[in-house]
């Protein structure tokens, strides 16, 4: 059902109490520009499948219990500026190929002191 919704610009479903894993079939909503799932209990990693969500201005991921690492398929994400993870289980460095889109973020919340380099170099 979620995957047929292919004309749906925004998806915000903030302090809704979900506690399973972010649905991979979210890489088929390509006309996707904000997503949230702030303040939830989600576990699992970040999906792969974001990346195919080009469209993506605003993608709210914070308040969560998301674990592994920041990824780099976000960075083909160009049209991004504001990417909240923090208050999560994020480790592992920050991807080359999402430094470039952090360069242009206007807003970018994440757990510093989980991940091995919270700025980018370059």
């Amino acid at each position: 059902m979620l995957g047929q919704m292919t004309a749906l610009t925004g998806m915000w479903m903030d302090d809704s109490f979900f506690t399973e894993e972010i649905p991979s079939e979210l890489g088929k909503l390509t006309g996707l520009s904000s997503f949230s799932l702030a303040n939830n209990q989600l576990p699992g990693s970040i999906l792969t499948e974001f990346g195919l969500l080009t469209a993506m201005t605003g993608l709210y991921l914070g308040s969560n219990d998301l674990s592994g690492d920041l990824l780099s398929e976000l960075g083909s994400l160009t049209t991004l500026n504001k990417l909240y993870v923090d208050d999560n289980q994020l480790s592992g460095p920050i991807p080359d190929e999402l430094c470039a889109v952090l360069a242009d973020l206007t807003y970018f919340f994440a757990d510093c002191h989980h991940l091995l380099n919270c700025m980018c170099v370059g």
